[in-house]
């Protein structure tokens, strides 16, 4: 399955891909929030053999929103705290931080982060963030094995 594959089974969600280069995070281009790929115009965003996806988040997608889960401690009592959602994935250094839910309607949250308030941001020794909700003006790089494994969060 190729990323221009996955961009247009990501279209046919109603949601809003985005390309992102190989190993890294950010879309790397100005506008990428504003940014409404169609199936007719996927193919010339989607063109680098090895690329990420990302997915520009809140009504772009149709109300889909991200918790990102920065820690192993938030990741530790997530199911404790987050609704179910059979739209969970991750990477193999933080498996199961990042769970999609959508949230159709008029309010369309901005991103939100929180912080652990007993760590100086510009501590090198610890992670700073504990979580990030995830909606309007941000995105989140979904692995490639997202599209066909995961039917969650339709």
């Amino acid at each position: 399955m190729t990323t221009l594959d996955i961009a247009l089974g990501y279209i046919q969600r109603g949601w809003a891909p985005v390309p992102i280069p190989y190993r890294e995070k950010s879309p790397g281009f100005h506008g990428w929030q504003n940014l409404r790929l169609t199936a007719a115009t996927a193919p010339e965003r989607f063109t680098a053999p090895q690329q990420n996806v990302g997915v520009v988040l809140g009504a772009a997608s149709g109300g889909l929103y991200d918790v990102d889960l920065d820690c192993p401690e938030a990741r530790a009592v997530a199911p404790y705290f987050l609704p179910a959602t059979e739209a969970v994935f991750g990477r193999a250094g933080a498996p199961n931080s990042h769970h999609l839910y959508k949230c159709p309607g008029n309010n369309d949250p901005r991103t939100a982060q929180f912080n652990d308030p007993d760590v100086e941001p510009d501590d090198d020794t610890k992670k700073v963030r504990i979580v990030e909700l995830r909606g309007k003006g941000s995105h989140t790089v979904f692995p490639p094995q997202y599209a066909s494994r995961h039917r969650g969060a339709d």
